[in-house]
């Protein structure tokens, strides 16, 4: 290969990085758009994003790089995908690239833990109230208290 050639190549797979990371940043969906709320978790009180809506269920953390800073906060666990009534909710990490902790909340504490793996299509099922998404660790039997939302 010419030293020509090379700097061609190197150029076109310049380009096309620079239209990838283009695309991913203007295609990553924003967490502005979910509600803040406040849960107190193993005594400790911390805001979490709350996925209130269907879609905002079904989008969740897909497509983030992080947990985020719930809408100006530092103090952010998470989010929390509260449902009506206590049933079985089927959880995955499809298009998620960052690795989180589902825990299951049923009756005001943790009932199971799952480790999500980024980017899996494997859905986990557990009987509950509601999901959080994390990156810190609970054991099963954490009190959980849902504050407040907004």
């Amino acid at each position: 290969m010419t030293n020509e050639m090379f700097v061609y190549i190197l150029f076109a797979v310049g380009a096309i990085a620079v239209v990838a990371a283009a695309y991913i940043s203007s295609s990553t969906p924003s967490l502005s758009s979910f509600g803040v709320g406040n849960i107190i978790i193993a005594n400790r009180s911390w805001n979490v994003y709350i996925a209130s809506t269907t879609a905002q269920q079904e989008e969740g953390y897909m497509y983030q790089h992080s947990i985020g800073n719930c809408n100006g906060d530092e103090n952010c666990l998470g989010m929390l995908f509260p449902m009506d009534a206590n049933e079985d909710i089927c959880m995955w990490m499809h298009n998620t690239p960052i690795p989180l902790y589902q825990y299951w909340i049923y009756n005001g504490s943790i009932a199971y833990a799952y480790n999500g793996i980024p980017f899996s299509d494997y859905t986990v099922c557990h009987y509950g109230n509601a999901v959080l998404e994390s990156q810190q660790q609970y054991a099963v039997g954490t009190k959980v208290e849902l504050v407040g939302s907004t």
